[in-house]
Protein backbone atom coordinates (compact mmCIF):
# COMPACT_ATOMS: atom_id res chain seq x y z
CA UNK A 1 0.00 0.00 0.00
CA UNK A 2 2.67 2.37 0.90
CA UNK A 3 4.61 1.86 -2.57
CA UNK A 4 0.84 2.70 -3.92
CA UNK A 5 0.83 5.53 -2.91
CA UNK A 6 4.21 6.49 -3.22
CA UNK A 7 4.10 5.73 -7.06
CA UNK A 8 1.01 7.71 -7.21
CA UNK A 9 1.95 10.89 -5.52
CA UNK A 10 4.90 10.56 -7.79
CA UNK A 11 3.38 10.78 -11.22
CA UNK A 12 0.78 13.41 -9.79
CA UNK A 13 4.08 15.23 -8.74
CA UNK A 14 5.16 14.94 -12.66
CA UNK A 15 2.24 16.33 -14.19
CA UNK A 16 1.51 19.26 -11.76
CA UNK A 17 2.85 21.42 -9.71
CA UNK A 18 -0.12 23.12 -7.82
CA UNK A 19 0.02 22.46 -4.04
CA UNK A 20 -3.80 22.59 -3.51
CA UNK A 21 -3.69 19.37 -6.39
CA UNK A 22 -1.06 17.57 -4.49
CA UNK A 23 -2.57 17.79 -1.20
CA UNK A 24 -6.43 16.64 -2.63
CA UNK A 25 -4.48 13.77 -4.12
CA UNK A 26 -2.48 12.77 -1.33
CA UNK A 27 -5.50 12.79 1.13
CA UNK A 28 -7.85 11.24 -1.01
CA UNK A 29 -4.82 8.35 -1.90
CA UNK A 30 -4.63 7.85 1.81
CA UNK A 31 -8.59 7.55 2.21
CA UNK A 32 -9.15 4.91 -0.76
CA UNK A 33 -5.93 3.16 0.31
CA UNK A 34 -6.79 2.88 4.03
CA UNK A 35 -10.36 1.36 2.97
CA UNK A 36 -8.71 -1.12 0.35
CA UNK A 37 -6.43 -1.48 3.24
CA UNK A 38 -8.79 -2.31 5.63
CA UNK A 39 -10.73 -4.55 3.28
CA UNK A 40 -8.43 -6.98 2.71
CA UNK A 41 -7.58 -7.26 6.60
CA UNK A 42 -10.91 -7.23 7.41
CA UNK A 43 -11.44 -10.13 5.49
CA UNK A 44 -9.24 -11.93 7.31
CA UNK A 45 -10.27 -10.96 10.41
CA UNK A 46 -13.91 -11.47 9.92
CA UNK A 47 -12.79 -14.96 8.95
CA UNK A 48 -11.06 -15.50 11.96
CA UNK A 49 -13.95 -14.21 13.45
CA UNK A 50 -15.81 -16.53 12.29
CA UNK A 51 -14.16 -19.86 14.11
CA UNK A 52 -14.10 -17.10 17.48
CA UNK A 53 -17.67 -17.49 17.41
CA UNK A 54 -17.93 -20.82 16.67
CA UNK A 55 -15.72 -20.89 20.10
CA UNK A 56 -16.96 -19.25 21.96
CA UNK A 57 -20.44 -20.88 21.21
CA UNK A 58 -18.94 -24.20 22.33
CA UNK A 59 -17.00 -23.22 25.28
CA UNK A 60 -20.39 -21.41 26.46
CA UNK A 61 -22.14 -25.09 26.19
CA UNK A 62 -19.37 -26.57 27.75
CA UNK A 63 -19.90 -23.94 30.65
CA UNK A 64 -22.98 -24.10 30.83
CA UNK A 65 -23.34 -27.89 31.04
CA UNK A 66 -19.99 -27.53 33.56
CA UNK A 67 -21.83 -25.46 36.11
CA UNK A 68 -25.41 -26.88 35.81
CA UNK A 69 -25.17 -27.56 39.53
CA UNK A 70 -23.55 -24.89 40.79
CA UNK A 71 -25.75 -22.39 38.71
CA UNK A 72 -29.12 -24.12 39.81
CA UNK A 73 -27.75 -24.71 43.56
CA UNK A 74 -28.28 -20.98 43.46
CA UNK A 75 -31.49 -20.64 41.65
CA UNK A 76 -32.34 -22.54 44.48
CA UNK A 77 -30.88 -20.31 46.95
CA UNK A 78 -32.91 -17.04 45.39
CA UNK A 79 -36.00 -19.54 45.20
CA UNK A 80 -35.74 -20.57 49.23
CA UNK A 81 -35.13 -16.83 50.04
CA UNK A 82 -37.85 -15.10 47.99
CA UNK A 83 -40.33 -17.66 47.93
CA UNK A 84 -39.48 -19.18 51.60
CA UNK A 85 -40.79 -22.73 51.21
CA UNK A 86 -39.19 -23.43 54.44
CA UNK A 87 -37.13 -22.18 56.95
CA UNK A 88 -34.99 -22.55 59.88
CA UNK A 89 -36.34 -24.59 62.24
CA UNK A 90 -39.04 -26.08 59.64
CA UNK A 91 -39.78 -29.57 59.64
CA UNK A 92 -39.44 -30.40 56.17
CA UNK A 93 -38.99 -33.70 53.73
CA UNK A 94 -37.35 -33.59 50.67
CA UNK A 95 -36.38 -36.75 48.53
CA UNK A 96 -35.68 -39.77 51.06
CA UNK A 97 -34.75 -37.45 53.78
CA UNK A 98 -36.86 -35.83 56.77
CA UNK A 99 -35.96 -33.52 59.35
CA UNK A 100 -35.41 -29.87 60.79
CA UNK A 101 -33.83 -26.92 58.89
CA UNK A 102 -31.22 -25.79 60.35
CA UNK A 103 -29.04 -23.94 57.91
CA UNK A 104 -29.45 -22.45 54.81
CA UNK A 105 -26.29 -21.25 52.54
CA UNK A 106 -25.81 -20.51 49.56
CA UNK A 107 -25.38 -23.98 47.97
CA UNK A 108 -26.81 -25.93 49.80
CA UNK A 109 -29.15 -25.75 53.18
CA UNK A 110 -28.65 -28.52 55.84
CA UNK A 111 -31.01 -30.37 58.26
CA UNK A 112 -31.05 -32.46 61.36
CA UNK A 113 -32.59 -35.76 59.97
CA UNK A 114 -35.34 -37.42 62.20
CA UNK A 115 -37.12 -41.02 61.95
CA UNK A 116 -35.02 -43.31 59.89
CA UNK A 117 -33.62 -45.49 62.01
CA UNK A 118 -35.07 -44.50 65.21
CA UNK A 119 -38.84 -44.83 65.80
CA UNK A 120 -41.24 -41.73 66.10
CA UNK A 121 -39.80 -38.29 64.99
CA UNK A 122 -36.63 -38.29 67.49
CA UNK A 123 -33.72 -36.75 65.98
CA UNK A 124 -31.08 -39.36 64.84
CA UNK A 125 -28.45 -37.02 65.29
CA UNK A 126 -27.37 -37.06 61.69
CA UNK A 127 -26.57 -33.76 59.61
CA UNK A 128 -27.88 -33.67 56.06
CA UNK A 129 -26.38 -31.20 53.59
CA UNK A 130 -28.99 -30.77 50.91
CA UNK A 131 -28.27 -29.31 47.36
CA UNK A 132 -30.49 -26.29 47.22
CA UNK A 133 -31.63 -27.63 43.55
CA UNK A 134 -33.34 -29.81 45.06
CA UNK A 135 -36.01 -27.83 46.21
CA UNK A 136 -36.77 -27.99 42.32
CA UNK A 137 -37.01 -31.84 41.56
CA UNK A 138 -39.61 -31.66 44.05
CA UNK A 139 -39.20 -35.83 44.69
Amino acid sequence: MVLIHYVVIRIVRRQTTNDTVHYKWRKNLAYILGFVGFLLVGRVWFQGMGSLATFLGLLSAGLAIALRDPVSDMAGWLFIIWRKPFGVGDRIEIGKHKGDVIDVRFFKFTILEIGNWVQADQSTGQVIHIPNHEVFQGR
